[in-house]
């Protein structure tokens, strides 16, 4: 916006930096004012009229599906350290998902909305039983990079480790899950490619979600 010769570019820019300003939830609306310069000097004056975020967000729901019912709660964190950062917290209980939670932080790559590097942990405590014999814990610490493209295309590029326990073996356990019994280590790098065109993301009524994934598992693993 400095560097623009023209009230043109100047117009465009100033409109550039409200829609970051907004993609980040660092303001909810901003109204733009272009004046002349109060030292009488050359150029123009942008005055940015906002209207601050939310701070920070409480939801919890109810998920009934597949035969497993989830009650969950989720807390967010909006623009931590003043420049579009968001911590996320989530934990839920189900029937067949004992207990789990996630944490995941968000940081724009150079104020940049379409681009984030995420930091994610969680762990899920699952009960196989009724149809497995045995119980599984899992924990995972992943750190990711997610580009937002034309169209609603998406990269990311994860790497992630993940510490499996399989416990609490049945008396009707097979052989095969006995020896399966115990903790492993998942180290893997993937990468994800998703088009996304859908007019809705909770009830969509036209356009469609494709994902395709590949991941390179055995690094630093099992």
């Amino acid at each position: 916006m400095f560097a623009a010769q023209t009230v043109e570019r100047a117009v465009a820019e100033s409109r550039e930096a409200a829609g970051k300003l907004q993609a980040l939830g660092i303001v909810k609306g901003v109204h733009i004012e272009l004046d002349q310069p109060q030292n009488g000097g050359e150029g123009i004056d942008v005055h940015f009229s906002c209207l601050d975020g939310s701070r920070y967000a409480i939801r919890t729901g109810v998920n009934v599906g597949d035969d497993e019912g989830t009650a969950n709660v989720t807390g967010q964190l909006n623009n931590i350290w003043g420049g579009g950062e968001s911590l996320e917290a989530n934990y839920s209980r189900g029937s067949k998902t004992q207990a789990a939670f996630q944490g995941l932080l968000s940081v724009p790559v150079n104020a940049d909305p379409k681009r984030q590097l995420r930091l994610c942990a969680s762990q899920a405590a699952m009960d196989s039983r009724p149809y497995s014999a045995h119980d599984e814990i899992r924990r995972t610490l992943s750190t990711a990079y997610r580009a937002s493209g034309f169209n609603g295309t998406t990269h990311e590029l994860q790497y992630l480790m993940s510490w499996r326990d399989i416990c609490n073996l049945g008396l009707d356990a097979s052989p095969t899950l006995r020896g399966e019994a115990g903790h492993s280590l998942k180290s893997a790098i993937a990468y994800t490619l998703a088009h996304d065109d859908r007019d809705s993301h909770t009830v969509p009524t036209r356009g469609s979600l494709v994902k395709l994934s590949t991941e390179l598992a055995g690094l630093l693993g099992d």
